[in-house]
């Protein structure tokens, strides 16, 4: 019966993003596959690859956080940017377009906004 059916107060967003990459050089030999994180509540915002040589994936969610797939700890998703943290005022937004690393252990990171 619908008339029991309580009207939501706020729409929840999950997004559920799996993702594999593909050695074509190898005859398609995967190189890694699984979930991109994104945190519930938010959604995808921008993906693609390191641009320091390495070509590890990065994604970036509405929660305003750019992370990078590193190979340790079995593929570890390490946060290098943090909007919120980046914010000089109030109502600053930031859009990601390119990430570059500037060392292999994603310790700082060049964001391209």
């Amino acid at each position: 019966d619908a008339s029991q059916l309580s009207s939501p107060t706020e729409l929840r967003v999950e997004q559920h993003v799996a993702f594999a990459e593909y050695d074509v050089a190898d005859g398609g030999r995967v190189l890694c596959e699984g979930a991109l994180p994104i945190p519930p509540g938010h959604t995808l915002t921008w993906l693609g690859h390191v641009e320091d040589g390495s070509g590890a994936l990065a994604f970036g969610a509405s929660d305003g956080v750019v992370r990078v797939r590193t190979p340790d700890f079995g593929g570890a998703w390490v946060p290098v940017f943090r909007s919120a943290d980046a914010r000089k005022q109030g109502g600053e937004h930031h859009w990601t377009v390119a990430v570059s690393t500037a060392d292999s252990a994603y310790a700082s990171a060049g964001l391209y906004c």
